[in-house]
C-alpha cells in the first residue's frame, strides 16, 4: 500500500516502530488521520512520541508481539468479528486441509510432518484436501528440492476444496480457531504484560473500525522485519486484516486502501528486508532472487565463461 492511504484509516496501529521520530514524513498521514478523527493506538515496550501522539499506548514486553496478535485473532474468532461475505470469497478461510494435519497444540508442541532427523518439516500433511502443492514460497522454501511453478498451474484447473458452512474439523478456519484458542486476555497478559483492560480497549477499538464501511491500518518498521520472528509477526498482522476485509473499501467517494504499511528506508532496511535472499524466501508472495549458481538461472545472469554479472546475488 502507498502510505499516504493511511491518512484515509479510522484507525492505526503503529507496533515495532517509532514512527513519529524514526519516520516523521510518514508519519504526517498517521496525524493527518487522527485529525480526521482516526484513532491512533501504538504498542511498543517504550513510551515515546508516538506513544504521546497515540490515543492508546499499550506497553508489551519486547519479542511478546505474536501473543499480542494472536490474542486479538482469538477476539475476532471468539465474538464473531470477522467480516463472512469477505473472508468466504476472497480468502482460504473455507478450505479443506488434508486429514493428516496435527496442530502443535495436539502434537506435544510441533505440527505434524516433523522430521526429528535433521530438524525440519515435511509439508504433505499440510497441503489442501487432495491436492500435491509444493510449500508455499514462505514456508522455509530454501529447504526443499520442490519445484513452485509446475503446483501452481493445478490449482487453475479447478479450485481446492472446501466448506462454505465451516464446519468441517480440517478447514482453515475450524484450524484457526483451535490454534488461537489458547492467546485468551490472561495469556495475553502473562506473556507481554500489556493489562488486560488496555489489550481488550485495543481489540474494541479495531474491531469497531473495520468491515464494509470502515478500515484499519497496521504500521510497523524494522521492530518486526528484523525480528528473528518477523515473518510470522506479519504475517500474523495479514490474519487479522484479512479477517476483517480492511483493505480497498470504499467509502464517501474515497478509496480507502490502509492495509499494512511497511515503514522503511527504500535503499537501506526495505531492500535488506524485502530483497534479501535469505529472508525473502521466507515472506508470503516473494519471489526468490536468482542463484548464481543455480542451473535455472536465466543466461543473461550468465554469460559465457561462468561470470556472474551485478545482477546476481552471489551469497544465496
Amino acid at each position: 500500500m502507498s502510505l499516504w492511504d493511511v491518512a484515509n484509516a479510522d484507525c492505526i496501529t503503529v507496533m515495532g516502530s517509532n514512527m513519529a521520530e524514526n519516520h516523521p514524513v510518514a508519519f504526517r498521514f498517521v496525524v493527518e488521520a487522527h485529525k480526521r478523527g482516526a484513532t491512533v493506538i501504538h504498542v511498543d515496550p517504550r513510551f515515546t512520541r508516538t506513544s504521546a501522539m497515540a490515543d492508546i499506548h499499550a506497553p508489551i514486553r519486547s519479542g511478546s508481539d505474536i501473543a499480542f496478535l494472536g490474542g486479538i485473532i482469538r477476539y475476532i474468532l471468539v465474538n464473531d468479528l470477522w467480516f463472512r461475505d469477505f473472508a468466504l470469497a476472497y480468502t482460504n478461510i473455507a478450505t479443506i486441509i488434508e486429514d493428516g494435519y496435527t496442530d502443535a497444540e495436539d502434537n506435544g508442541g510441533l505440527f505434524s510432518g516433523f522430521d526429528v532427523n535433521d530438524g525440519s518439516y515435511q509439508h504433505d500433511s499440510w497441503q489442501y484436501k487432495g491436492e500435491v502443492l509444493p510449500s508455499a514460497l514462505a514456508e522455509h522454501y530454501v529447504h526443499t528440492t520442490e519445484q513452485f511453478e509446475g503446483g501452481v498451474q493445478k490449482t487453475e484447473d479447478h479450485p481446492p476444496p472446501n466448506d462454505p458452512t465451516l464446519q468441517h474439523p480440517n478447514c482453515v478456519y475450524q484450524i484457526m480457531r483451535r490454534h488461537f484458542e489458547r492467546y485468551t486476555p490472561e495469556m495475553v497478559e502473562r506473556i507481554t504484560g500489556c493489562p488486560q483492560a488496555v489489550f481488550l480497549r485495543i481489540c474494541e477499538a479495531v474491531a469497531r473500525n473495520s468491515g464494509r464501511e470502515r478500515t484499519g491500518a497496521f504500521c510497523y518498521a524494522v521492530g518486526w522485519t528484523h525480528h528473528v520472528y518477523g515473518v510470522q509477526i506479519i504475517r500474523a498482522a495479514a490474519i487479522i486484516q484479512d479477517c476483517w476485509a480492511t483493505l480497498d473499501a470504499q467509502a464517501a467517494g474515497s478509496w480507502h486502501c490502509a492495509v499494512i504499511a511497511a515503514s522503511r528506508a527504500a535503499r537501506t532496511y526495505r531492500h535488506s528486508t524485502t530483497c534479501c535472499p535469505p529472508i525473502c524466501r521466507n515472506r508470503t508472495r516473494s519471489i526468490r532472487m536468482p542463484r548464481s549458481t543455480s542451473s535455472s538461472t536465466s543466461r543473461r545472469c550468465r554469460p559465457a565463461g561462468g561470470t556472474i554479472c551485478r545482477s546476481t546475488w552471489f551469497h544465496c
